[in-house]
């Protein structure tokens, strides 16, 4: 009887389930959607039922599917993972106490100053290795602690997205080390949550799940929905991870000298190392996998750039790509539309054509675009590279650097890296050789990899990842005739990104400046009165 294993990824806009042989051979998959609300400017809601709903639906709809291809099987094991900072509150009876705040909620950016003042002046900053953000989940609490403090203290549980659809599946409370890296609120270090740090902004440390590794058991799926799906037995169930820890574990990026690139809506730039000593920039992040400290920088703008040009322009994608292919010059483009984390750290920052002269026709344009989103996945890249190999005063006379980054393999999946001219760009743009992974599919695959672990069917996660990971399925190497004007390229780029940056932050603390000295300044008089 063939063995295969459920893989649930709950992104931030649909769940995908897939379920995988012991090879890691993509037998069923399916994905369903849930919708977003806003009920407030800069709010971001999801309903936690919708989750479960959609998830059930997709599991249901891969066993229903894989009965007609396989004469039997037996599903062994399910891993979860899911969007990070995601959170839910329940209440003592097991049910969410309202909607889920998701992470690009910003009801909290008005504290984000106010937290960060706090966290440097007590020092905390130094063990929890982040920088404040609206959307991570310290920040929603510190929130719910000003504005529903009676919703915050009815709480019995805090959950991340993930843990909530585990819970469905088992009904164990649990988080993993992944996941709680991302909530700013755990000592990571210690690897434990921070307890000074609940006591500063007066939030109950008794809702933080216990935190354990994401192949550990969490238990098996509950009776009534393994007979609604027909199993014989009860398969177990992996506590499992962020999107990002199942990323790197279905596409094997699990060790120090590796870094993965995930090309999606956003992009996503991530490598291991073995040591937390670092301290990551604004720019940056860091969650703990493991025995590994993993140090990310993510990107808004990539497909999402591209969506907007395509869209702009009335262009295809044979058209984006065709220019990438053929590169013509021409203008260059800040790929900002929505603002930027990585490497700038600036929510405010807009997109720009520079540049422009009479005779830039439509693929010049094209062209800039899908250049500039390079421009800025290659600003990433070198920044962790930059933080990587800064020297460290903890380091010992003639200890070896623990940390590895910069010439390493680069691992590139997502739905991007199908594309080959927008792959080959990046690689002359860095310099450096891209190994695409032989298919898309690395998070959800990577959540199977769990349950098979938990299951028992593999020992760890690196003999369950050289059997059922992604494989590399090409190389792309840098065009050596592209290397001059790709470096010149680069060189343009960030001496007008820089010029246009700080003309644009001048711009806006003079807007600022302007409107608050309307406020203090009073009404204008009133022209009608006079005087005696």
């Amino acid at each position: 009887m063939k063995q295969v294993f459920a893989g649930i990824d709950l992104g931030t806009s649909s769940v995908k389930v897939d379920i995988v042989d012991a090879q890691g051979r993509l037998l069923a998959e399916h994905s369903a959607g849930y919708s977003t609300s806003s009920p407030e400017i800069g709010w971001a809601e999801q309903n936690p039922e919708e989750w479960w709903q959609a998830v059930w639906t997709s599991l249901c709809s891969c066993v229903t599917h894989l009965r007609t291809v396989e004469d039997s099987f037996d599903l062994r094991g399910i891993g979860v993972t899911g969007q990070m900072h995601s959170s839910v509150l329940l209440g003592a009876d097991g049910n969410p106490l309202g909607p889920a705040i998701v992470w690009m909620d910003a009801r909290a950016r008005e504290l984000m100053p106010e937290i960060e003042d706090t966290l440097q002046r007590t020092k905390l900053h130094s063990v929890l290795k982040n920088t404040p953000a609206p959307g991570l989940t310290l920040g929603p609490l510190v929130w719910m602690r000003r504005h529903r403090p009676e919703m915050l203290d009815s709480a019995a549980q805090l959950l991340i997205a993930k843990d909530y659809i585990r819970y469905r599946l088992t009904g164990e409370l649990a988080t993993d080390i992944t996941d709680a890296s991302g909530t700013l609120m755990l000592d990571m270090n210690k690897r434990e949550w921070c307890s000074e740090l609940c006591e500063t902004f007066d939030l109950p440390p008794q809702i933080l799940p216990e935190i354990k590794l994401p192949s550990e058991v969490a238990g098996v799926l509950h009776s009534e929905l393994s007979a609604e799906l027909g199993l014989a037995e009860a398969p177990v169930v992996a506590i499992g991870c962020s999107d990002q820890a199942a990323a790197a574990i279905g596409a094997g990026v699990l060790k120090p000298g590796l870094m993965q690139l995930m090309l999606g809506t956003g992009a996503q730039v991530m490598t291991p190392l073995s040591s937390g000593e670092v301290m990551p920039p604004r720019s940056l992040n860091m969650f703990c996998l493991h025995a590994l400290w993993c140090l990310q920088g993510s990107i808004q703008n990539a497909g999402s750039a591209l969506n907007w040009v395509r869209s702009t322009f009335r262009a295809d994608w044979d058209e984006v790509m065709q220019a990438a292919t053929e590169r013509p010059a021409g203008p260059l483009f800040l790929p900002y539309l929505t603002g930027e984390r990585a490497p700038i750290m600036d929510e405010q920052a807009s997109g720009a054509f520079l540049g422009v002269r009479y005779g830039a026709g439509r693929e010049h344009m094209l062209f800039a675009v899908i250049e500039g989103v390079v421009h800025g996945i290659c600003d990433a890249v070198e920044e962790i590279d930059r933080v990587v190999q800064l020297p460290t005063q903890t380091r010992g006379a003639g200890q070896e650097p623990p940390l590895q980054a910069g010439g390493g393999e680069i691992r590139c999946g997502g739905g991007g890296a199908g594309q080959d001219a927008y792959v080959q760009l990046l690689a002359d743009y860095l310099g450096r050789p891209l190994s695409v992974l032989d298919r898309s599919g690395s998070t959800a695959l990577g959540a199977a990899m769990l349950g098979a672990v938990a299951a028992g069917v593999y020992s760890d996660l690196g003999s369950a990842g050289a059997e059922m990971g992604l494989k590399v399925g090409k190389v792309l190497e840098p065009n050596v005739k592209q290397a001059s004007k790709a470096a010149d390229r680069r060189s343009e780029f960030r001496f007008r990104r820089d010029h246009n940056l700080e003309t644009e932050r001048k711009l806006r603390g003079r807007a600022a400046s302007c409107n608050e000295d309307m406020l203090t300044s009073g009404p204008p008089p009133d022209a009608s009165a006079t005087t005696t």
